[in-house]
């Protein structure tokens, strides 16, 4: 079957964004076929071009086959459908163990006895553990010889982007079963991308499928990203051709004819196809210009290994001295004493959550919990004798009558549990301060708790303040008939919900707080910098304006999320990489000028819709600043006016003089172009220093070189055939010299000038009688015999 592609033809924007450009170059290059008006050959211009132009279409071509086998291996899995070939809204879907998910499905049977199975949401959430999912209690019953043939109806809202939230109810219609209508919530359902774990099959019925799912929607269209350089070169180019077109009228009028040779700024498309991690290469050199990198911290700053380090309980704080609770002597002297306040936080820990126990043959537990928090201080629990749940080998049964899911807005979760024994029922609630702390009931102190909290922050450690109270029978069976209510609401469900959970929530009392670590990697140190730029503007005239400038600026600051962030500065100019881990960052990582994502616990939807993937965090350094063919300043060298300057003074009619400030524009250009580039450029490079001050030296050298054969080549060759056809007597001096050796004694030098002097003498006695001319001697006979 088939499924909509989740890459954006980028190319084909691209080439609707420069083809004002490209026919520029095309018009150039045909008027330069036009022999008239055009001095050079038009291979000088077509030559360069076709390169350009088969490079440039090669790498595209490239990268649309990339896409194509990555869409292609995603387009065409297999799925077991009941009704039909391809997915359709309604289609009942077979899924087995290990399967991706193919659409958002509602559950309505799975192989396991209790209608649970469990799936894995890393790739859309970025949560590494497995996720419960529950067969609605409406199909609970259904054998899986009727799960084929059921019929019913699924009301559901509009397709969002929501992955926690599902309002939907469901209806069965005979001759299965004829039933009333089950509220139906995101725990209900199993989402795109995500996969089923641990469980032998599981059935459902599709409510939203292709771009319409969750993920589909969370995904949104990948935005087609142009590099600073070829955007900059877009403008010019419209720039230049005005230019040249008023250039052109002046000239021509004046009666002058001229060619303006056009350097063409030839992108490094060779050297984006070499970076092979790169799933865009169309913006590899706007890797050396990146000014701010925005990351998720959980996964992809650190291990996402959560381990239970501190914690404060009734005012009392545990793991000071060796920075581990658990090994704190007072905290198991505590435990070891049945302590009432510890008993209460750790049977919070230990029940208020999503965590699945899994018992294995041998007796050992392990626990499958939805986020790497609840798993480390329910490991932490069990570590302190309160295992799911017993304590100190004491047997303890609660039937687990409500969940309040933790939600962005709510910062918190709530459990209802029933004590078996005393029948006592319990609010146990646990999140974040600020979500806990004003919960507290009329009179506790939470002072030191408060304190904790920030010096826990101070830390980097993650903390949770843990709460509880007794609940009225009467109470909670008011509250929960309006809890369902609002659970099977179709209009503002969500809303509805938060405001029943929080009446319920109210009159907490403190137990305390847990201090949960989740290392850096190695080789990573964090450090924090503002924009040099203005991001929010704070004025006004009267201190009033002030005061409500300053309020808007914080209410802004508040509700800004992270994608909201990258916008704000990249609205102001600076160049932004954003890099994560998790299906979460995706918008982040589509919205900033180059993104990255890291293939890790928590899936591949980060590094699939990144321009570059990398295996950790460390590796960044590297993909800035690779190799030779990466972190290149991308703007021209030489400024525009000296160019043209350069280029008209080369094309004059009066070569010798103009020549002249031509090379001393160019010199200068020279110099210019080394200061300017290394004045910008953030970070050097050997290859970089090479080449910035290599050019330079080459420069002078191939000049040099040129002056050299140029000035001296006709000087020697005149001196060559002078000394061979018309030699004067030094000339002759020297070749004998070089004829009879060099020997430096007296007598040889005496023997070789008498031999001299006797030769000029007899040459010139036959030069004076064959042209009648008087000649003097160069070297007299006194001179020849005194040596």
């Amino acid at each position: 079957m088939r499924f909509p592609s989740s890459r954006g033809d980028t190319t084909q924007w691209k080439r609707d964004a420069m083809r004002f450009m490209n026919q520029y170059f095309l018009l150039i290059a045909c008027l330069q076929l036009w022999s008239s008006i055009t001095p050079v050959s038009p291979a000088t211009t077509w030559g360069p071009l076709a390169i350009i132009f088969i490079v440039s279409a090669s790498k595209e071509a490239w990268d649309d086959y990339n896409r194509y086998l990555s869409d292609k291996k995603a387009n065409e899995r297999e799925v077991l459908v009941i009704k039909a070939q391809d997915i359709h809204v309604g289609n009942i879907v077979w899924l087995y163990q290990n399967d991706e998910i193919p659409c958002d499905l509602v559950l309505i049977g799975t192989s396991d006895p209790q209608g649970i199975c469990y799936v894995e949401t890393a790739a859309l959430d970025g949560e590494t553990d497995l996720k419960t999912r529950i067969v609605p209690s409406i199909c609970a019953n259904l054998s899986p010889d009727q799960l084929g043939r059921v019929k019913g109806v699924v009301e559901c809202s509009n397709p969002d982007n929501d992955i926690r939230r599902f309002d939907a109810n469901m209806r069965l219609f005979p001759p299965i079963i004829d039933s009333e209508k089950c509220p139906l919530t995101i725990n209900n359902t199993l989402l795109q991308s995500c996969y089923l774990r641990y469980t032998e099959w599981a059935c459902g019925v599709a409510v939203y499928t292709g771009n319409q799912t969750k993920s589909g929607m969370s995904r949104g269209t990948a935005e087609p990203k142009l590099t600073a350089a070829d955007a900059m070169i877009d403008k010019l180019t419209v720039a230049i051709f005005m230019f040249q077109i008023v250039v052109v009228l002046v000239l021509g009028f004046a009666g002058n004819i001229w060619k303006k040779n056009q350097g063409l700024k030839v992108t490094l498309d060779l050297s984006k196809a070499y970076i092979s991690v790169s799933f865009s290469t169309a913006i590899s050199e706007d890797l050396g210009q990146v000014e701010y990198v925005l990351s998720d911290k959980t996964g992809t700053l650190t291990e996402n290994r959560m381990i239970f380090r501190r914690c404060c309980i009734s005012d009392i704080l545990y793991g000071e001295n060796n920075e581990d609770a658990l090994k704190d002597a007072r905290l198991l002297d505590a435990v070891s004493r049945n302590d009432p306040d510890i008993v209460k936080f750790l049977m919070v820990m230990a029940l208020c959550n999503t965590v699945v126990p899994i018992k294995s043959n041998d007796g050992t537990i392990t626990y499958q919990a939805q986020s790497q928090d609840e798993e480390a201080l329910v490991t932490a629990a069990s570590k302190l004798n309160m295992v799911l749940i017993s304590f100190n080998g004491s047997k303890f049964y609660y039937d687990l009558l409500d969940i309040l899911e933790f939600t962005s807005d709510r910062k918190r979760m709530s459990a209802v549990v029933k004590d078996v024994q005393s029948g006592k029922i319990l609010l146990l609630s646990k999140g974040a301060d600020e979500a806990i702390l004003p919960r507290c009931h009329q009179g506790q102190q939470i002072r030191t708790y408060l304190e904790t909290v920030e010096m826990y922050s101070q830390l980097g450690l993650r903390t949770l303040c843990l709460g509880w109270r007794e609940l009225e029978e009467d109470e909670y069976k008011d509250w929960s008939k309006t809890f369902q209510d609002a659970s099977c609401s179709l209009e503002n469900r969500e809303r509805k919900i938060a405001e029943v959970c929080h009446r319920l929530e109210q009159d907490l009392q403190i137990l305390g707080v847990s201090a949960i670590e989740d290392r850096l990697q190695d080789s990573i140190l964090v450090s924090l910098s503002e924009p040099n730029g203005q991001l929010l503007s704070i004025n006004g005239k009267t201190e009033h304006d002030v005061l409500r400038s300053l309020e808007r600026a914080l209410s802004t600051m508040k509700s800004m999320s992270v994608t909201k962030l990258v916008g704000l500065l990249k609205s102001v100019g600076y160049l932004t990489l954003a890099i994560g881990d998790g299906g979460n960052d995706v918008r982040m990582i589509q919205e900033a000028n180059i993104g990255v994502g890291i293939s890790g616990r928590e899936g591949l939807q980060a590094a699939r819709a990144a321009d570059y993937s990398i295996g950790k965090f460390k590796f960044l350094k590297r993909l800035l600043n690779p190799t030779t063919f990466a972190g290149w300043f991308g703007r021209s060298v030489y400024h525009a006016l000296v160019v043209f300057l350069t280029t008209i003074c080369a094309y004059s009619d009066e070569k010798s003089e103009i020549e002249e400030l031509s090379m001393v524009a160019l010199s200068g250009c020279i110099w210019l172009q080394a200061f300017v580039v290394t004045l910008d450029t953030n970070s050097f490079t050997y290859p970089q220093i090479i080449l910035i001050w290599g050019n330079f030296v080459a420069f002078y050298m191939i000049n040099l070189i040129l002056i050299v054969a140029v000035g001296m080549g006709p000087v020697l060759a005149l001196r060559y055939f002078r000394n061979m056809f018309r030699p004067n007597a030094i000339n002759i001096l020297q070749q004998i010299e070089q004829a009879n050796g060099h020997t430096h004694t007296t007598r040889n030098m005496e023997s070789r000038i008498k031999s001299a002097g006797s030769y000029l003498t007899h040459l010139l006695a036959d030069s004076r009688r064959n042209r009648g001319a008087t000649y003097q001697p160069l070297l007299s006979d006194s001179v020849a015999s005194n040596g």
